[in-house]
């Protein structure tokens, strides 16, 4: 395959690969503060990150001055346009690392987070519910992906201090979130299975809550009974999405493995939380149990794609 058809097909989902890490980086970060030790490979998952950030957003911006129309295409595809809210949660990810070390760092890149999370989450839902024609198939969630940056505004915004704006945001990320979880349950319950590409989306089911556990916190500095109502759920969709473990270990490599990343990243992180405001050990050991299974899970994904890279299998046309 030449080169610049290659590049024409090197589509979204490799932002993905950057929340990843990035998620990564974050739970390291928040756990170098109750393990000190842990505090330089926090620093260089955080140089990864950022450094892996740029190399795909280059590449992508060639790909947008190069291709418009098939990144324009791409935007309008029912399942492909929900993962360009990626590029915003990463910026927003990158504000939470920085908050505690770099505020300045942390703002800059929470402003620019918000401005893109403010287009995609209007442009997206005005076409969800626009004369655009969608069939309950193209549903899956992936779509949750808008909502959960919006949900994840607070976390820095709140430290920033605008709360109000960070409120707006969490109530449309936590009403969404609740619409579109119904449907897409709706859709996995009566209709037909999820493609074999999108299965590993399923994991991003207990994000929305895990990450609106931390936000409500923040925003509200109660550890109420509606916090609770969050994490807990989050657990639950956790155990019960590793309760369909069968249909992961059967399917083949595609780029949206990298979805088991960020959401035990959000996990993770609000375990870590929850240790902190009911100090429960328990939760100390669990967040670091998932902390061992996020850094494993991340290893092997890494490895998958630089080997398909190797194969030539990744930046390929893909079936509808």
């Amino acid at each position: 395959m030449k080169q610049s058809s290659r590049l024409e097909h090197f589509s979204i989902s490799f932002f993905s690969i950057v929340l990843g890490l990035s998620g990564l980086a974050l739970v390291f970060v928040k756990l170098s503060e109750l393990f000190h030790s842990l505090y330089v490979v926090s620093q260089i998952l955080t140089g990864v990150g950022l450094v892996i950030f740029l190399l795909v957003a280059m590449v992508f911006g060639i790909r947008l001055l190069r291709y418009p129309k098939v990144v324009a295409k791409e935007f309008s595809h029912p399942i492909k346009m929900n993962f360009y809210p990626l590029i915003s949660k990463i910026f927003l990810i990158q504000s939470v690392i920085f908050l505690s070390f770099q505020k300045q760092v942390s703002l800059t890149f929470w402003l620019i987070g918000v401005v893109i999370q403010t287009i995609f989450i209007f442009s997206l839902v005005s076409t969800w519910i626009g004369p655009k024609n969608f069939e309950i198939h193209h549903i899956n969630p992936a779509w949750f992906m808008p909502v959960v940056g919006s949900i994840m505004i607070p976390i820095a915004g709140v430290e920033h201090g605008y709360r109000e704006l960070s409120w707006f945001f969490f109530a449309i990320g936590f009403i969404l979130w609740i619409v579109l979880f119904t449907i897409v349950l709706y859709r996995v319950i009566f209709h037909a299975p999820l493609a074999e590409r999108l299965i590993p989306t399923l994991f991003i089911l207990f994000a929305p809550p895990a990450i609106g556990f931390i936000s409500y916190y923040k925003l509200t500095g109660s550890f109420d009974s509606f916090a609770r109502v969050m994490f807990y759920f989050a657990i639950f969709l956790f155990i019960l999405v590793l309760m369909q473990w069968r249909q992961f270990i059967t399917i083949k490599f595609y780029l949206s493995w990298w979805a088991y990343s960020f959401p035990l990243a959000a996990l993770t992180v609000s375990t870590i939380l929850m240790y902190r405001v009911s100090k429960i050990y328990f939760y100390r050991s669990f967040a670091s149990g998932l902390a061992v299974v996020l850094s494993l899970v991340v290893m092997y994904l890494v490895f998958r794609t630089l080997q398909e890279i190797r194969n030539k299998s990744l930046c390929i046309e893909e079936k509808e």
